[in-house]
């Protein structure tokens, strides 16, 4: 029997994985008839797989045996099949060479590709900024930025941004045993242009035609937080601490707070300081002629790779003032304040509860309420 031909994609993070992957899930049966299939019986299996494979169960609350025993039941899964098989999540991107050179091993005798999605690094670094953020770091927007430029051009291995979003390093670590025909570059298509051209590349590279077979997300996406929003809830993870961990945070914070409420206001995103973007533009620069040089298949256009340095001014999350971030604030408690309502069956009691509300207004020495609180304290630290 002819051995399965395996398309493993390997990010990376925020280069639009998500859409490919829920694209792919909700397509299944169609790819199906043309003979390519996602491994795993849930959408979750390879986001477990490839905790396993990291050893980073403990960051998301996970059972390891649990996990670790997910990765070779897909690759059962591989290895009894026949046609092509997708295997993809971003975190894959975070492997170490050991790592790689681990599960490259349980995939060997079997047709390899190596798929790698990558996107502009201008508006990757406040995208991977906020994406830490929404999964509970506290570090900012200037501290990102400058740990960024510290390892641009030294040892990219120790941090985790680069070695997720070096697409030379990442090819090295999971493709270096294959030949260049093998491994392949899909470009997540400049700002403005329809997400569906993303889809059809990544289709070229899998083997399928993504204008016969249309991408399907579904409603839910990975909405992107303004900077207002986006630097409030970094302040709620400073406050929050380790009191609401993994997999408790991604349900109530992530999910709840952050994608169902902050995501309703708006604010310009974060922009990288004018410093970084030359720098990242001299890197991209530089890594594309090292992708041409590989031979490595890519669909799109490498230039679209580099950021543009003249695309307006920079937005630090953290200069915000107080009043921005407790108008920000206030709308949010109210907006969960009236979720609240509805989906514990108050609703019906709300007009008394207004008429309530009104008499207990009008008397004097009223206790200030923790809206009030929070409030105030975001706007004093914002002067400080």
């Amino acid at each position: 029997m002819t051995a399965s031909r395996v398309v493993l994609h390997v990010g990376a993070p925020k280069s639009g994985t998500t859409y490919l992957q829920r694209s792919l899930w909700n397509r299944r049966e169609a790819l199906a008839e043309v003979g390519v299939r996602c491994v795993g019986e849930l959408p979750r299996d390879m986001f477990h797989a490839a905790i396993g494979l990291r050893g980073s169960e403990k960051f998301w609350g996970m059972d390891p045996d649990e996990v670790r025993a997910t990765w070779e039941r897909l690759v059962g899964q591989v290895r009894h099949g026949s046609g092509t098989w997708v295997m993809s999540h971003e975190l894959l991107s975070l492997c170490t060479a050991r790592q790689a050179e681990r599960a490259l091993a349980d995939l060997e005798g079997l047709d390899l590709h190596l798929v790698y999605t990558a996107r502009d690094l201008g508006r990757q670094v406040p995208s991977e900024w906020q994406e830490r953020v929404k999964n509970g770091a506290t570090t900012s927007f200037g501290e990102f930025e400058q740990g960024i430029a510290e390892r641009m051009n030294g040892d990219r291995s120790g941090g985790t941004f680069w070695r997720a979003q070096s697409a030379v390093d990442v090819l090295h670590r999971w493709g270096a045993a294959l030949a260049p025909d093998h491994v392949h570059v899909v470009v997540a298509p400049q700002r403005g242009a329809p997400p569906e051209m993303l889809w059809e590349r990544f289709g070229s590279a899998v083997g399928f035609d993504g204008q016969v077979i249309t991408a399907d997300a579904g409603s839910r996406s990975n909405q992107t937080l303004g900077s207002t929003q986006a630097e409030l809830l970094r302040r709620v993870n400073e406050r929050l601490g380790d009191r609401v961990p993994q997999p408790h945070y991604a349900r109530l914070v992530k999910r709840q707070f952050s994608q169902s409420t902050l995501t309703t206001q708006k604010s310009p995103p974060a922009r990288c300081s004018p410093e970084l973007l030359q720098q990242l533009h001299d890197f991209a620069l530089e890594q594309n002629r090292q992708l041409r040089e590989a031979g490595y298949q890519v669909h799109g256009d490498l230039a679209e790779l580099v950021p543009d340095v003249d695309g307006g001014d920079a937005i630090d999350p953290s200069s915000l003032s107080g009043d921005e971030l407790a108008e920000a604030a206030t709308t949010a408690l109210a907006d969960l304040l009236a979720e609240r309502m509805e989906t514990s069956g108050d609703a019906g009691e709300a007009g008394r509860a207004r008429h309530t509300g009104k008499q207990r207004g009008r008397g004097a020495g009223a206790s200030r309420s923790p809206v009030s609180a929070l409030v105030g304290l975001l706007r004093n630290r914002g002067r400080r």
